[in-house]
């Protein structure tokens, strides 16, 4: 599965773009790593896009329900049957939707505080500060990770693929806490593996709350919600876990 392009950002200045080296990563119960067909159920589900409006059901369907579409849209008679019973379900929450969504980045370990017991984030070696201060800002979905669906040789009007959160509360992780005779064990395992540039992956956990209007112009839709958690690993398939930060919200 390919998964989007995952930007953070502190008052809307790029601090890490991610993703890629994550296909295929198993995820945990009640979590769903982000892709498009998806994040459109839940734009649906949530009331972003009404889908009553003939033209977002037809997209919907073409976008969620593609062997349908491409089986009965052409029968006028037919397909009215089927989008309103499409319509019926998506009203009556019958069709699934998730809320909740981990997105996934790579940061830099700074020096270990032995005072404050704390890993804090760094520089990477492009000069950027890994650290999330102020967040207020998540990008699940951009264009790049677009690609057409069901026979489509352009974008969707409707389905915009820039697909943003803005936590109900901006977001501060600079570190984590590790005691300190975790220390050299995890520093034993970075040297083992050549990871010379002290390199850590983060998983971010959200849960989306409510939506908020289209942005037309900007090409662009957002939902608010909030950052349950900051988990950092040392590998990317995130099965050796060094340490994190939960958000009690």
């Amino acid at each position: 599965m390919k998964r989007g392009l995952i930007i953070l950002f502190v008052f809307f200045t790029l601090v890490v773009p991610v993703q890629g080296a994550f296909a295929g990563l198993k995820v945990s119960e009640g979590y769903a790593s982000v892709n498009f067909k998806e994040l459109g159920q839940t734009i649906v589900g949530i009331g972003i896009l009404d889908i009553r409006d003939p033209d977002v059901a037809d997209d919907y369907a073409r976008l969620v329900h593609c062997s349908l579409y491409r089986k009965n849209y052409a029968n006028d008679v037919e397909w009215n049957k089927i989008r309103d019973q499409i319509i019926f379900d998506v009203m009556e929450k019958r069709e699934y939707y998730r809320v909740m969504y981990e997105v996934y980045g790579v940061f830099k370990l700074g020096r270990y505080d032995f005072d404050k017991q704390f890993f804090p984030l760094g520089m990477n070696k492009f000069g950027r500060d890994t650290a999330m201060r102020n967040v207020g800002y998540i990008e699940l979905f951009s264009n790049k990770g677009y690609i057409p669906y069901c026979g489509r040789t352009n974008i969707s009007k409707i389905f915009l693929p820039n697909i943003s959160l803005r936590p109900n509360h901006n977001v501060t992780v600079e570190g984590f806490g590790v005691p300190v005779e975790k220390v050299e064990g995890i520093l034993a395992r970075m040297e083992k593996a050549k990871n010379v540039d002290r390199l850590v992956y983060g998983r971010i956990r959200v849960r989306i709350t409510e939506p908020l209007p289209v942005i037309s112009k900007h090409f662009r839709i957002e939902m608010k919600g909030d950052v349950v958690s900051v988990d950092f690993f040392l590998d990317r398939e995130m099965a050796k876990p060094i340490g994190g930060v939960q958000f009690s919200r």
